[in-house]
């Protein structure tokens, strides 16, 4: 599955994941199910040494972004405004704007 077939998916209340190119649709969890999700999800990344990931929170307007620094995730850096990639492997900047205009 590609970026450009996700963006097309309808907003039906329904989650949808695409995990290791696999589509996986489950009703929107709770805030605590969201949670739990969040601490598996960190805890996979920092055992396969992901070096930055980040996390949109919609109802906040701000995207959180996690850094790796040795084995283990730092605390959030919390972008309102702008979000530049810190990751070695590619450097992307995106204006936050930008993004909520489109959504």
């Amino acid at each position: 599955m590609t970026c450009e077939e996700y963006k097309h998916f309808p907003d039906d209340g329904v989650r949808h994941e695409i995990i290791h190119g696999v589509h996986y649709a489950s009703p929107s969890p709770s805030t605590s199910h969201q949670n739990t999700s969040r601490h598996i999800q960190c805890a996979l990344y920092e055992s396969r040494g992901v070096p930055e990931y980040w996390v949109v929170d919609i109802e906040k307007q701000c995207v959180y972004q996690y850094l790796l620094e040795g084995v283990a995730y730092r605390e959030p850096i919390i972008c309102r405004e702008q979000i530049t990639s810190r990751s070695s492997a590619a450097e992307a900047v995106v204006e936050l704007a930008d993004v909520r205009q489109k959504v």
